[in-house]
């Protein structure tokens, strides 16, 4: 474990106060006691048309070329994630690169992102430089698991807007939660031989886990693998403002937190997901929900493959989708259902 008078020097005054207990109720409260974080941004495009780029290289190796749209066009699904980063100095963040308001502080010091959800509403974000806004608030914490093993289930929800005005919003053309699990320091020590395992945390009901990747009998419509590299990483963690070491210092994430490589971002595959889902599904329709698991960690360097077919019945795009990725060994390692509806 981290010493605690390290976590405190680095993470200033704030951390300290929200953190020196470890009960169940305080965690709690602490957390849920978090004021709104309101995010402004501006919608230019070149965030977007990088993040483009980067996934293009992924997608479609041949040689492609992205260009800024003219006139403008809408955000595209999945790129608000590279808009209305954390606003902290590096010294406030915790030892890990990670967001101190999220954390439950010691001894919860190892997190995963679990999964979320995402709902969008029209196409009124458009990459024309307009004002948009980003309120980012807490509203649940859990403490799930036997004493002594517990893990602290934040579910953080995010809603998007365009312009800059707050006070009494009510409509939002994107709302998203993102679950963040906690774990004890102890369960990814290095002298820990299941320590891999115990990373590998699935947002089921309480108490629950999956230690492997699940698998799916039935196949997919559509298929297309990938192998991510450092250098895809290193650029969504720049785009992203992501510090979270786990994505860009090797030696981090084997000797502190227990993984044989870096980990591919979690807001990344959901990144990737919705592209390949929407390059397939056409025009005329467009994702209104997506919710996703994260079952097993994929890796920088390992091939992956995601995977798209229809499960509802009706005719067209329109209907329920899965969406999901395996490893290099097979299995689902993050699985996704999108409602797909007319535009």
């Amino acid at each position: 474990m981290r010493p605690l008078s390290i976590l405190n020097r680095q993470c200033g005054p704030i951390f300290h106060r929200a953190h020196t207990t470890n009960s169940s109720s305080s965690i709690i409260s602490s957390l849920k006691a978090h004021p709104p974080k309101i995010i402004a941004d501006y919608l230019t495009p070149m965030p977007s048309h990088l993040l483009t780029t980067t996934i293009n290289d992924l997608l479609y190796p041949l040689p492609t070329e992205s260009k800024i749209s003219s006139p403008p066009c809408a955000l595209p699904q999945g790129h608000h994630l590279v808009y209305f980063p954390i606003q902290l100095p590096p010294s406030r963040l915790v030892p890990d690169g990670a967001d101190p308001d999220h954390s439950p502080g010691p001894p919860y010091t190892r997190r995963v992102w679990a999964g979320g959800e995402v709902i969008f509403r029209g196409d009124e974000m458009k990459l024309d430089a307009r004002p948009a806004i980003c309120k980012e608030k807490i509203e649940d914490v859990t403490l799930r698991g036997k004493e002594g093993e517990e893990k602290v289930f934040v579910d953080v929800w995010r809603k998007y807007g365009t312009g800059h005005e707050i006070e009494g919003r009510t409509e939002w053309d994107i709302e998203e939660r993102r679950t963040l699990v906690f774990m004890r320091d102890e369960e990814g020590s290095a002298s820990s031989p299941s320590r891999l395992l115990k990373c590998k945390v699935s947002y089921q009901a309480p108490g629950s886990s999956l230690l492997t990747p699940i698998s799916d009998p039935q196949p997919p419509s559509y298929s297309i693998s990938l192998t991510p590299s450092p250098i895809h990483l290193f650029h969504f963690s720049a785009l992203s403002f992501n510090a979270h070491s786990i994505h860009f210092d090797p030696q981090f994430a084997r000797e502190v937190d227990g993984h044989r490589a870096l980990l591919v971002h979690g807001p990344f595959t959901l990144a990737l997901m919705l592209r390949v889902l929407n390059d397939q599904i056409g025009v005329g329709v467009a994702v209104h929900r997506f919710s996703y698991r994260n079952y097993a960690p994929l890796y920088v360097n390992e091939r992956m493959s995601i995977n798209i077919r229809k499960v509802s019945k009706e005719d067209g795009a329109e209907g329920r989708w899965d969406v999901w990725i395996e490893g290099p060994e097979g299995g689902m390692a993050v699985k996704g259902t999108a409602d797909v509806a007319s535009k």
